[in-house]
C-alpha cells in the first residue's frame, strides 16, 4: 500500500512539473499570437518587477540557485561514492541541471526578450523544489 501511495504521489508531482513548464511555454507562445495574453503578461511583468523581481531580489535568487547547485552536486557525489552499484537516482542529476538552467536563464535573458520571463523563473524554482522533494522523499530504499 505504501508503494502505491509513493508511486501515485510521484506521478502527481511529475504532472505538476510538466504543467508548470508547459503552461509557461504556452503563455509565451500565445503572447505573440493573442493580444489579451500579451497585455496580461505586460501587466504581470510590471507588477512582478515592482514586487518579487527587483534587482536586489534577482541577485538573491542567483545566489540561492548557486547554493542549490553546489549542495545538489555534493549530494550527487556523496550518493555515488556511498552506492555500491554505479546506478544513480535520476532525480539527483535533474536538480543540478535545473539549477544551471535557472542560473543561465537569469543571467542571459531578460523580460524584454521573453514576455513570460518571470513566469519561467517561477516555474524553474517550482520544478527545483518538486524535484528535490521527489529525489529525497520518494526514492525507493
Amino acid at each position: 500500500m505504501k508503494k502505491v501511495i509513493k508511486r501515485s504521489l510521484n506521478i502527481v508531482l511529475i504532472i505538476l512539473q510538466l504543467i508548470s513548464i508547459l503552461g509557461v511555454i504556452i503563455l509565451q507562445y500565445l503572447s505573440t499570437r493573442k493580444m489579451g495574453v500579451a497585455q496580461y503578461l505586460s501587466y504581470k511583468n510590471i507588477k512582478f518587477k515592482e514586487q518579487l523581481f527587483r534587482h536586489e531580489f534577482l541577485n538573491i535568487y542567483k545566489i540561492v540557485l548557486i547554493v542549490i547547485l553546489i549542495v545538489s552536486i555534493i549530494l550527487l557525489f556523496y550518493k555515488l561514492a556511498r552506492s555500491k552499484s554505479r546506478k544513480l537516482n535520476k532525480g539527483l542529476i535533474i536538480v543540478p541541471l535545473l539549477s544551471v538552467i535557472g542560473i543561465g536563464f537569469i543571467l542571459f535573458t531578460n523580460s524584454m526578450e521573453l514576455r513570460g520571463y518571470y513566469f519561467f523563473i517561477i516555474a524553474i524554482f517550482l520544478n527545483i523544489v518538486i524535484q528535490t522533494f521527489r529525489s529525497i522523499a520518494l526514492k525507493d530504499r
